[in-house]
Protein backbone atom coordinates (compact mmCIF):
# COMPACT_ATOMS: atom_id res chain seq x y z
CA UNK A 1 0.00 0.00 0.00
CA UNK A 2 1.11 3.80 -1.18
CA UNK A 3 1.50 5.73 1.64
CA UNK A 4 0.94 9.90 1.00
CA UNK A 5 4.55 10.49 0.75
CA UNK A 6 5.09 8.03 -1.88
CA UNK A 7 2.12 9.12 -4.35
CA UNK A 8 3.72 12.81 -4.05
CA UNK A 9 6.87 11.85 -4.86
CA UNK A 10 5.36 9.75 -7.78
CA UNK A 11 3.59 12.62 -8.80
CA UNK A 12 3.47 14.77 -11.93
CA UNK A 13 3.82 17.78 -9.59
CA UNK A 14 7.51 17.04 -7.82
CA UNK A 15 8.21 15.43 -11.57
CA UNK A 16 7.88 19.03 -13.45
CA UNK A 17 9.33 21.09 -9.92
CA UNK A 18 12.55 18.83 -9.91
CA UNK A 19 13.14 18.92 -14.17
CA UNK A 20 12.95 22.69 -14.02
CA UNK A 21 15.38 23.39 -10.97
CA UNK A 22 17.67 20.96 -13.33
CA UNK A 23 17.07 23.15 -16.25
CA UNK A 24 17.60 26.12 -14.47
CA UNK A 25 20.96 24.84 -13.17
CA UNK A 26 22.05 23.93 -16.54
CA UNK A 27 21.22 27.16 -18.34
CA UNK A 28 22.97 28.84 -15.38
CA UNK A 29 26.21 26.85 -16.08
CA UNK A 30 26.04 27.79 -19.88
CA UNK A 31 25.32 31.34 -19.40
CA UNK A 32 28.73 31.16 -17.33
CA UNK A 33 30.47 29.40 -19.57
CA UNK A 34 29.28 31.54 -22.49
CA UNK A 35 30.08 34.65 -19.94
CA UNK A 36 33.56 33.51 -19.84
CA UNK A 37 34.12 33.23 -23.70
CA UNK A 38 32.60 36.42 -24.41
CA UNK A 39 34.18 38.95 -21.71
CA UNK A 40 37.36 37.11 -20.42
CA UNK A 41 38.58 35.46 -23.71
CA UNK A 42 38.25 32.16 -22.14
CA UNK A 43 37.31 29.62 -25.03
CA UNK A 44 34.41 27.62 -24.33
CA UNK A 45 35.83 24.57 -25.77
CA UNK A 46 38.56 24.28 -22.80
CA UNK A 47 36.08 24.65 -20.23
CA UNK A 48 33.40 22.07 -21.79
CA UNK A 49 35.87 19.11 -23.15
CA UNK A 50 38.32 16.74 -21.02
CA UNK A 51 41.77 18.66 -19.61
CA UNK A 52 43.69 15.28 -21.35
CA UNK A 53 41.90 15.67 -24.52
CA UNK A 54 42.67 19.91 -24.57
CA UNK A 55 46.59 19.37 -24.16
CA UNK A 56 46.70 16.42 -26.45
CA UNK A 57 48.51 14.26 -22.80
CA UNK A 58 47.89 10.54 -23.21
CA UNK A 59 44.48 9.07 -21.62
CA UNK A 60 46.28 7.73 -18.57
CA UNK A 61 47.35 10.99 -17.49
CA UNK A 62 46.02 11.47 -13.63
CA UNK A 63 44.09 7.88 -13.85
CA UNK A 64 44.89 7.73 -9.36
CA UNK A 65 43.87 11.41 -8.95
CA UNK A 66 41.17 11.23 -10.83
CA UNK A 67 39.95 7.49 -9.47
CA UNK A 68 40.44 9.15 -6.11
CA UNK A 69 37.78 12.00 -6.89
CA UNK A 70 35.63 9.61 -8.01
CA UNK A 71 35.79 7.75 -4.91
CA UNK A 72 35.49 10.58 -2.43
CA UNK A 73 32.08 12.01 -4.22
CA UNK A 74 30.78 8.40 -3.99
CA UNK A 75 31.48 8.38 -0.31
CA UNK A 76 29.87 11.68 0.25
CA UNK A 77 26.61 10.67 -1.89
CA UNK A 78 26.41 7.09 0.44
CA UNK A 79 27.17 9.46 3.40
CA UNK A 80 24.75 12.06 2.48
CA UNK A 81 21.72 10.12 1.31
CA UNK A 82 22.51 8.12 4.04
CA UNK A 83 21.91 11.22 6.57
CA UNK A 84 18.99 12.45 4.64
CA UNK A 85 16.83 8.96 3.89
CA UNK A 86 17.21 8.34 7.70
CA UNK A 87 14.58 11.65 8.94
CA UNK A 88 14.68 14.02 11.73
CA UNK A 89 13.21 11.37 14.02
CA UNK A 90 15.43 8.63 13.30
CA UNK A 91 18.43 10.76 13.30
CA UNK A 92 20.97 9.95 16.08
CA UNK A 93 23.13 7.66 16.57
CA UNK A 94 24.75 7.65 13.02
CA UNK A 95 23.46 11.18 12.20
CA UNK A 96 26.70 12.77 13.17
CA UNK A 97 28.86 10.48 11.87
CA UNK A 98 27.42 10.11 8.28
CA UNK A 99 26.68 13.85 7.72
CA UNK A 100 30.43 15.13 8.70
CA UNK A 101 32.02 11.97 7.16
CA UNK A 102 30.13 12.87 4.18
CA UNK A 103 31.33 17.24 4.61
CA UNK A 104 34.33 15.91 4.64
CA UNK A 105 34.32 13.70 1.91
CA UNK A 106 32.82 16.27 -0.62
CA UNK A 107 35.69 19.07 0.46
CA UNK A 108 38.75 16.17 -0.31
CA UNK A 109 36.97 15.26 -3.79
CA UNK A 110 36.16 18.72 -4.67
CA UNK A 111 39.87 20.07 -3.70
CA UNK A 112 41.52 17.56 -5.16
CA UNK A 113 39.27 17.80 -8.59
CA UNK A 114 39.56 21.31 -8.76
CA UNK A 115 43.26 21.48 -7.12
CA UNK A 116 41.72 23.97 -4.44
CA UNK A 117 44.34 24.02 -1.78
CA UNK A 118 47.17 24.42 -4.55
CA UNK A 119 45.14 27.57 -6.18
CA UNK A 120 44.55 29.22 -2.91
CA UNK A 121 48.48 28.63 -1.68
CA UNK A 122 49.47 30.93 -4.20
CA UNK A 123 48.00 33.73 -2.61
CA UNK A 124 50.53 33.60 0.45
CA UNK A 125 48.01 31.65 2.72
CA UNK A 126 49.56 28.87 5.07
CA UNK A 127 48.53 25.29 3.48
CA UNK A 128 47.56 24.20 6.97
CA UNK A 129 45.21 27.26 6.95
CA UNK A 130 43.46 26.44 4.15
CA UNK A 131 43.08 22.69 5.20
CA UNK A 132 41.51 23.96 8.44
CA UNK A 133 38.02 22.69 7.48
CA UNK A 134 39.25 19.45 6.06
CA UNK A 135 40.29 18.88 9.88
CA UNK A 136 37.87 20.00 11.55
CA UNK A 137 35.01 17.87 9.52
CA UNK A 138 37.99 14.82 10.11
CA UNK A 139 37.83 15.46 13.93
CA UNK A 140 34.20 15.45 14.21
CA UNK A 141 34.19 12.30 11.75
CA UNK A 142 36.72 10.60 13.99
CA UNK A 143 34.86 11.51 17.33
CA UNK A 144 31.53 10.24 16.11
CA UNK A 145 33.59 7.04 14.87
CA UNK A 146 34.99 6.09 18.23
CA UNK A 147 31.40 6.60 20.19
CA UNK A 148 30.07 4.37 17.53
CA UNK A 149 33.09 2.09 17.42
CA UNK A 150 31.21 -1.22 18.80
CA UNK A 151 28.42 -0.67 15.96
CA UNK A 152 30.70 0.09 13.27
CA UNK A 153 34.24 -1.58 11.61
CA UNK A 154 36.19 1.17 13.63
CA UNK A 155 39.37 -0.63 12.45
CA UNK A 156 38.60 0.05 8.72
CA UNK A 157 37.80 3.81 10.07
CA UNK A 158 41.04 3.66 12.10
CA UNK A 159 43.23 2.24 8.96
CA UNK A 160 41.99 5.31 6.65
CA UNK A 161 42.74 7.98 9.29
CA UNK A 162 46.75 6.55 9.71
CA UNK A 163 46.69 6.12 5.70
CA UNK A 164 45.35 10.24 5.63
CA UNK A 165 48.39 11.06 7.56
CA UNK A 166 51.11 8.96 6.51
CA UNK A 167 50.14 10.63 3.40
CA UNK A 168 50.40 13.85 4.67
CA UNK A 169 53.92 13.59 6.55
CA UNK A 170 55.23 12.17 3.26
CA UNK A 171 53.76 15.57 1.51
CA UNK A 172 55.18 17.56 3.93
CA UNK A 173 59.07 15.83 3.96
CA UNK A 174 61.56 18.28 3.47
CA UNK A 175 62.98 16.83 0.49
CA UNK A 176 62.93 14.53 -2.59
CA UNK A 177 63.74 10.82 -2.48
CA UNK A 178 62.84 8.10 -5.19
CA UNK A 179 59.43 7.13 -4.33
CA UNK A 180 58.23 9.75 -2.81
CA UNK A 181 55.26 10.72 -4.57
CA UNK A 182 54.43 6.87 -4.91
CA UNK A 183 54.69 6.60 -0.94
CA UNK A 184 52.49 9.76 -0.70
CA UNK A 185 49.69 9.25 -3.38
CA UNK A 186 49.50 5.10 -2.45
CA UNK A 187 49.14 6.11 1.16
CA UNK A 188 46.30 8.45 0.19
CA UNK A 189 44.59 6.01 -2.24
CA UNK A 190 45.03 3.01 0.45
CA UNK A 191 43.27 5.74 2.83
CA UNK A 192 40.46 6.97 0.17
CA UNK A 193 39.70 3.03 -0.44
CA UNK A 194 39.08 2.87 3.61
CA UNK A 195 36.92 5.44 4.23
CA UNK A 196 34.83 4.88 1.13
CA UNK A 197 33.99 1.38 2.39
CA UNK A 198 33.51 2.38 5.96
CA UNK A 199 31.09 5.03 4.72
CA UNK A 200 29.41 2.39 2.64
CA UNK A 201 28.96 0.56 5.59
CA UNK A 202 28.13 2.72 8.39
CA UNK A 203 25.03 4.20 6.14
CA UNK A 204 23.82 0.43 5.04
CA UNK A 205 23.83 -0.08 9.10
CA UNK A 206 21.85 2.95 9.61
CA UNK A 207 19.38 2.49 6.87
CA UNK A 208 18.93 -1.12 8.49
CA UNK A 209 18.15 -0.15 11.82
Amino acid sequence: MHNSRSITLGGSRIDIKVVSFVTMIVLVITALVVAADTWWGIDHHDLMRDPNAIANHPRYFGIISNLGVVLWIASAAVALQAYASLGLKRRGEFSGLLFSGGIFATLMGLDDLFMLHESISVTGLAEPLILLPHALFLAVCCYYAWLMRTETPWLVFGAAVMSFGLSLLFDLYPSYFPGLMLLEEGFKLYGILLFSTYMFLVGHAALRR
